[in-house]
């Protein structure tokens, strides 16, 4: 798991973590869980949003995430992102280590998969599905090596977000 700190970020949303999963067993089971937990209504809807731990937005933009970015029946592998606030100021090395640890157990319960280093993640992108999601089909790649395609892809993608969130 990785973990980072966003300082500009309101406290209770400025901690991340990231999971990498490969060979997923049950995302069909995952993806029912969010779905539904997205749809619920009142108190019932709020318990089940926060055990998934899942910040909301409206739900038309749930269901276009999910469709997007999100989990199929046959996702073999799954980036599991938390968000939430770090653990409390002043804390010691030894409660932040254990803190962690609580976290990547709560996610390794969650997934029934291998989890494996982040960096595996360019290894397992569909890179037509990028280009085709972020329209960077028109795009040209000087082809010297798929590394350096996949460079060049990655800088434009995130030029994109960038140019939409500002916007």
């Amino acid at each position: 798991m990785e973990s980072y700190i966003l300082p500009n970020f309101p406290r209770e949303v400025s901690s991340i973590h990231l999971c990498l999963f490969q060979n997923v067993t049950n995302s069909a089971s995952l993806r029912t869980r969010l779905v539904e937990a997205a749809t619920m209504e009142g108190e019932q809807g709020d318990k089940a949003r926060d055990e998934m731990d899942y910040g909301f937005v409206e739900a038309s933009m749930i269901a276009d995430a999910i469709k997007r970015f999100g989990i199929s029946a046959s996702t073999k592998t799954l980036l599991l992102v938390r968000i939430g606030s770090p653990t409390t100021e002043g804390s010691s090395q030894e409660s932040i280590d254990s803190y962690q640890q609580s976290l990547v157990d709560q996610m390794a319960e969650l997934v029934e998969g291998d989890m494996v280093p982040l960096q595996e993640l360019s290894q397992t992108t569909d890179w037509k599905a990028v280009k085709k999601l972020y329209k960077l089909h028109e795009i040209s790649l000087p082809g010297t090596s798929d590394a350096d395609d996949k460079r060049i892809l990655e800088a434009n993608m995130l030029n994109t977000l960038a140019t939409k969130v500002v916007a």
